[in-house]
């Protein structure tokens, strides 16, 4: 049983992905969309409620660009 923990643990980014690609290839096979609605309806505003919650974090890319436009117009 530990070995199984173990390897959950060490795989956990992968098996979430499988399991999600799975549900995501359930529900396009289901075909019709009105059965879907409220479930989409309650994803789309946790994942907006979620991107409120970490909007403080800052962006590196965005950051590292701003940035070098800010040396350049210094110099």
């Amino acid at each position: 049983m530990r070995r199984f923990i173990d390897f959950v643990v060490r795989f956990k980014n992968y098996i979430t992905l499988c399991a999600l690609v799975v549900m995501s290839f359930a529900f396009m096979s289901v075909g019709s969309l009105s059965q879907l609605g409220g479930f989409r309806a309650v994803i789309v505003g946790s994942i907006g409620w979620m991107q409120s919650v970490f909007a403080w974090i800052p962006n590196p890319v965005a950051l590292k660009s701003e940035n070098l436009a800010l040396r350049e117009l210094n110099l």
